[in-house]
């Protein structure tokens, strides 16, 4: 059984993981809404969705009936891991474009916009959220 503090770490519902789902512990259903910025109703129906083609797995957390925790199956996995090469490969032929200095300029600048309270949700002079998740 996975402990709170671990659950989250990149898995679905994972606001400091990654931003996808690897196999391990599950995480919390409400942290993947967090994580998203949406309400945690409004993504029922998309999870219903994954559930149905078996992409992922749901199942009350035996510590708390009331929340929900999700794992990706084999085939999630598969696709999840395919998704990510084509976008990396993407990525790296979009970037080849730009001479290195340009693109280790750009990559910063993209970091640095990344970390914005604008972006992340956070309260402006908070410091980033670590890899723990939130509970439903």
């Amino acid at each position: 059984m996975p402990s709170r503090a671990s659950a989250g770490t990149d898995r679905p519902g994972s606001p400091g993981g990654s931003g996808s789902c690897c196999p391990g512990p599950p995480g919390y259903q409400a942290a993947l809404a967090e994580a998203i910025r949406a309400d945690k109703t409004r993504i029922i129906a998309v999870l219903d969705d994954l559930e149905s083609r078996e992409l992922i797995r749901r199942q009350p957390d035996p510590e708390d009936r009331r929340v929900r925790l999700l794992s990706l199956t084999a085939e999630g996995r598969r696709l999840r891991d395919a998704a990510q090469a084509a976008i990396q490969e993407g990525e790296e032929r979009l970037l080849a474009q730009l001479p290195a200095a340009d693109r280790a300029a750009f990559l910063r600048a993209l970091h640095t916009l990344s970390g914005l309270p604008e972006l992340t949700g956070r309260k402006p002079g908070t410091a980033r959220a670590g890899r723990g998740s939130t509970r439903a």
